[in-house]
């Protein structure tokens, strides 16, 4: 790997990813922030060594793991790169849209999902401009991008019962290298992040990143699998095998008990 393609990658994890503004940056600063990482992936994608310092070629391993049990539907992948998650869902059965800033990158993702010969929806936006809609996706996918700024689009666009699926670096990652806060999370972050959700998985292990230009050590990674509960869903109760609807009552021993959203509540005396 040539010294001008590791000074670039030094540079990539010192400024916030395309989808990396607070939300208290103003435009302009967003903007500026989004052009110079537009020129720097550009630089990266469009390079002679781009297939060895991008995005690895396979799916993320965490993303593949999750989505196993999972029946295919709407999937938005946030800053697609070559598409490689994109693509991999889209072999599934999945509905795959993704966004990245980098005209490159998209170019990309639409040659390698052609050759692999599946459909995918590949769109040249940043986070700012890209619409995530109202209750569209049953899957959000955020393999490596900041995503702190569009937490409030991030839950209007998952439809209730849909699922996020977020590997992403710990802080404790520069301990190897120079990483912006904005590129990182700290310890059980996540956690609170995500506090409106069902925590279905969260891990905060020892691993090879997928973005690491050089080296095999481990750095701190964290992932999380979250779900949108769906409060509209009619709830049922179970006794002695049966299933009771909501509002239904069932006599146990002498206490008469209703079954409601949250489970059975007492009710009274048996009649």
């Amino acid at each position: 790997m040539n010294k001008k393609i590791l000074i670039l990658l030094a540079l990539l994890v010192l400024v916030p990813g395309p989808d990396g503004a607070p939300a208290v940056a103003g435009d302009a600063d967003v903007t500026t922030r989004n052009d110079r990482m537009k020129k720097l992936m550009e630089r990266i994608f469009t390079g002679p060594s781009s297939s060895k310092i991008g995005y690895p070629p396979h799916p993320n391993a965490f993303l593949v793991e999750s989505v196993k049990a999972m029946a295919p539907g709407t999937a938005l992948d946030v800053g697609m790169g070559q598409g490689r998650n994109a693509i991999h869902l889209a072999r599934l059965g999945w509905q795959v849209t993704g966004f990245d800033l980098s005209p490159a990158a998209i170019r990309l993702a639409r040659a390698e999902a052609e050759k692999a010969g599946v459909a995918i929806t590949a769109v040249e936006q940043s986070a700012e401009e890209f619409s995530f809609g109202s209750e569209k996706w049953d899957l959000i996918v955020l393999s490596y991008v900041e995503f702190r700024h569009f937490m409030d689009p991030i839950w209007q666009g998952l439809k209730p019962g849909g699922h996020v699926v977020v590997e992403y670096y710990h802080r404790d990652t520069r301990r190897y290298r120079p990483l912006n806060d904005d590129k990182s999370v700290a310890t059980n972050e996540l956690l609170h992040l995500f506090g409106s959700y069902r925590i279905l998985r969260y891990e905060d292990v020892a691993a090879r990143p997928d973005w690491m230009p050089t080296g095999d050590e481990k750095h701190r990674i964290v992932r999380l699998v979250a779900q949108k509960e769906n409060k509209g869903e009619r709830k049922v109760c179970y006794r002695e095998g049966k299933t009771f609807s909501q509002g239904e009552e069932a006599c146990m021993g002498k206490s008469m008990w209703r079954c409601e959203k949250t489970g059975w509540i007492i009710n009274g005396a048996c009649k």
